[in-house]
């Protein structure tokens, strides 16, 4: 029920609470347009940890059943404060436009 209210309520106050997953993809579009140079990509296999209950970057296909080729983008700097401050500016545009554009559509 109140699942995404802290998000809504850090927007209204300018604040950010997004959970980074929900928001990589818009994040990786405006990079690739606006900011390459403030990512980086790790390129090896995927695979499953089991023990971790995630997937994982390993740079060698030996022993994984199904081997695929992947590159994951990397923020080149992750202690650089203004690229993160406009990283940051950059998904609350989206959202906002995103917002914006599902009130259009329901009147």
């Amino acid at each position: 029920p109140g699942f995404k209210k802290s998000t809504m309520k850090a927007f209204a106050y300018g604040g950010c609470d997004s959970p980074l997953c929900d928001q990589l993809i818009f994040l990786q579009a405006w990079l690739g347009d606006q900011r390459p140079g403030f990512v980086r990509y790790e390129e090896g296999y995927w695979r499953y940890n089991e023990e971790k209950a995630f997937v994982e970057i390993v740079a060698s296909p030996e022993g994984l059943p199904h081997p695929m080729k992947v590159r994951r983008p990397v923020v080149a700097s992750p202690n650089n404060e203004e690229h993160l401050q406009e990283m940051r500016d950059a998904l609350h545009d989206y959202l906002i436009r995103h917002l914006d554009e599902a009130q259009c559509k329901q009147h």
